[in-house]
């Protein structure tokens, strides 16, 4: 019987799944009880010839097929499959390097009692082979409750009893298309005082590149209102909401031209633009409006 589920939900990314599992399984080597459980959320099922190999390999795997595109019912499937007390939850575009696995189970042993599980720490990386940074550039004390805004998925271990404790497939499905899945499941758990902690002495590589163009950041900020006011949504309901988001316009707009008027004294940034693209979103969620970046076209 396992110890550690390692769960991964892959969509049309076949060369980075296997890229990802082999760097697991070279830092796993001689580690028996330790299983994967692939979700390919392909229509297509792209990743299933790498499936076919990787199921020839050295360790244990369990993998389906979940043709509806929805990142939450992935995520819910994977751990439905999972056997092990704890689930690490690794994404298909993560690198584990030597002495990952080791490393997680220090900081496992070291979590606060009160902690359900912990959050490993992501360098976001241009170049996959550079060095990693190092833990005191993300000046995040070990064992801080992580924030309910801040939270993601991807390097997350946790007892599989705590997230079963929300129901059988905790994941909220409303959220598959958009993302913010994972958020909106660390709300019910914090509602819950059950906590997860950062660990940022742990360290995963993702591919994704620290030098963003001014679009791509701007999409971003908007996906992150979007996704938050959901969420506020669900439990919080909409009172007050947008007297407080209209204060922030306010605020940001103010920021802005004081920065046109004054130049010198107040230098330009590229944190309003970013503002106000979040605030977009939120104003977005408030007047109806869907945003589902995670649809894909059925084959």
């Amino acid at each position: 019987m396992p110890d550690l589920s390692v769960l991964i939900c892959s969509a049309r990314r076949p060369a980075w799944l296997e890229a990802l599992v082999a760097s697991i399984a070279a830092d796993a080597e001689g580690r028996p009880a330790l299983e994967l459980v692939i979700v390919d959320n392909d229509p297509a099922a792209s990743a299933l010839p790498v499936l076919e190999r990787l199921a020839r390999g050295p360790l244990t795997l369990v993998h389906r097929h979940l043709p509806e595109p929805n990142i939450a019912r992935a995520r819910n499937l994977a751990l439905a499959l999972a056997r092990a007390p704890r689930v690490l939850f690794l994404d298909d575009d993560q690198l584990v390097r030597r002495g990952f696995f080791a490393a997680l189970e220090e900081a496992w042993r070291k979590k606060p009692h009160w902690a359900v599980g912990l959050r490993c720490r992501v360098a976001y990386l241009d170049d996959l082979d550079a060095p990693l940074p190092p833990p005191g550039a993300y000046h995040v004390p070990p064992g801080y409750p992580i924030d309910r805004e801040r939270f993601g998925s991807g390097g997350l271990m946790i007892a599989r009893a705590a997230l079963l404790a929300l129901g059988a497939a905790p994941f909220d499905p409303a959220f598959g298309l958009s993302g913010g899945e994972d958020t909106e499941l660390l709300r019910r758990l914090d509602e819950r005082r059950l906590k997860v902690v950062w660990r940022p002495e742990v360290s995963l590589i993702e591919r994704r590149s620290t030098r963003r163009g001014p679009l791509q950041r701007l999409r971003r900020a908007f996906g992150v209102g979007v996704i938050q006011m959901r969420i506020v949504l669900r439990h919080d309901g909409v009172a007050h909401r947008p007297r407080q988001i209209a204060g922030r316009v306010l605020h940001a707009s103010a920021r802005s031209l004081l920065r046109l008027v004054r130049p010198r004294r107040y230098p330009g940034s590229r944190a309003e633009p970013v503002e106000f693209a979040r605030l977009l979103g939120e104003l977005f969620v408030l007047a109806g409006g869907r945003w589902e970046p995670y649809r894909r076209k059925r084959n």
